[in-house]
């Protein structure tokens, strides 16, 4: 091997080009930490070579165009003997010859397959796309997945579009298919006896249709032509932001009041299925998304500390709260009959209780009030600002966000003990709307 300032030079044949090694390549560079890929030179075709880097080799060809260095990368190692990458070495070296700047035309071929394959990819093609690079960088939660994996299916509601390529989904099917979603909604719910209002199927429909549009948005992020724009121009699902229809949703707002306490908390003393119980009071008293609640398990309880640790709540950090007397008698009941490490154990993928919907119906039916796993949030919020408890101390008790303009309050961490303090009083409040006197009934 032949070696200048400029040039490394070997006669590149199979064996040449296996032994050729990055790090004894860099060994007498001035810095050789800094050094990304080494080129060597074919002595028979000056112009071609192979670039040597830390984890692969690729054979490149070079030529002055305009007096300006135009180097090509031919194919791996892997993909081409050396005969082949010469032979098509020696044809682009020919072609540059002529003032054709082979890499450009190379790059608008690319850009041309990406094109003919993007108007291939069907609405099932792109999702499996779309899971397969959120999954694998961990940028999607399981929850949300499965939100996905409902509409995207054979009996989900865009099951119809699962083989129709993406370029043939235009705006106005988008602005259809989103007031069919709300009308099957309201059809179904009819079915079921279940009442129906103006409201019924508005935020299922807004909240499909942007997992659609957000499947588009991964599109045009995708596939791109060789100026780097995006070869789908429009989101059809924007046609529905265009014709200002998305539908209105109002926030929920908890119907529990004052006078349903003691009915719901004597209704959950009777209810059969204690883990049910134990679990509506454990969000109750906690302010715990269901979720939550639902996955906590044996190693989270800390009954030396008398805390609870959630390793991850809705906005992806993890929570530690004190617990008082009423909740430790549910927690000490709930260890005792644990199964496989969880409080609140089920017979479903995940192995514990999530949403607890069957109970939540059942118990609202018997006590003549609808309420929600999220009402109980919002109940435990709302006794939290009666007792005047400083805003900071309830946010940090319920893992909200902090404002991304809130810098002064980021840097201010509230401690378990002030937390519990709060709790004390959130407990005692609830139990005596509950009717209960120090874990006894009045």
């Amino acid at each position: 091997m032949k070696e200048s300032r400029a040039r490394i030079e070997t006669k590149l044949n199979r064996t040449a080009i296996d032994k050729l090694d990055f790090d004894e390549l860099v060994k007498n560079k001035a810095n050789p930490d800094k050094v990304r890929e080494v080129i060597v030179w074919d002595t028979l075709s000056t112009r071609f070579g192979v670039r040597v880097c830390r984890s692969k080799k690729s054979y490149v060809c070079q030529k002055s165009i305009n007096g300006k260095n135009v180097r090509v990368t031919i194919a791996s190692i892997d993909e081409k003997t050396p005969e082949q990458a010469r032979k098509i070495a020696d044809e682009y070296i020919g072609r540059m010859a002529t003032g054709e700047n082979i890499r450009e035309t190379l790059k608008k071929g690319e850009a041309t397959k990406v094109a003919l394959k993007s108007k291939e990819i069907t609405l099932k093609k792109l999702f499996q796309k779309f899971r397969h690079f959120k999954v694998e960088r961990g940028k999607i939660k399981d929850s949300t997945l499965r939100e996905y994996e409902r509409s995207i299916s054979t009996k989900g509601v865009f099951s119809d579009w699962l083989d129709k390529p993406i370029n043939d989904i235009t705006g106005d099917m988008a602005l259809n298919r989103h007031l069919k979603i709300k009308k099957d909604v309201i059809k179904n719910r009819k079915k079921n006896g279940l009442e129906v209002a103006d409201s019924t199927g508005n935020a299922e429909a807004n909240l499909t249709m942007r997992l659609l549009r957000s499947l588009f948005n991964f599109h045009k992020k995708q596939f791109k032509d060789s100026s780097g724009k995006p070869l789908l121009s429009y989101n059809p699902v924007e046609h529905i932001t265009d014709m200002e229809a998305w539908f209105e949703v109002e926030p929920r707002q908890s119907q529990i009041e004052d006078h349903h306490y003691p009915k719901i908390y004597q209704e959950l003393l009777d209810y059969e299925r204690s883990k049910y119980s134990d679990f509506i009071f454990t969000l109750w008293l906690t302010g715990f998304r269901s979720v939550e609640a639902g996955g906590l398990q044996t190693k989270h309880i800390d009954f030396e500390a008398k805390t609870i640790f959630v390793p991850e709540t809705k906005n992806g950090k993890s929570l530690k709260i004190p617990y008082c007397d009423f909740l430790e008698k549910v927690l000490r009941r709930r260890v005792k009959k644990a199964k496989n490490g969880y409080l609140f154990p089920a017979h479903n993928k995940e192995g514990h209780v999530k949403y607890a919907r069957k109970a939540f119906q059942e118990i609202s039916e018997a006590v003549g009030v609808e309420f929600t796993a999220h009402d109980l949030r919002r109940e435990f919020s709302t006794v939290a600002e009666s007792l005047d408890i400083p805003k900071k101390t309830r946010k940090s008790m319920m893992n909200h966000s902090e404002p991304s303009g809130d810098v002064t309050d980021r840097y201010v961490k509230v401690k378990v003990r002030r937390m519990r303090g709060a709790l004390e009083d959130i407990e005692a409040e609830i139990l005596n709307l509950w009717g209960v006197n120090n874990g006894k009934e009045k």
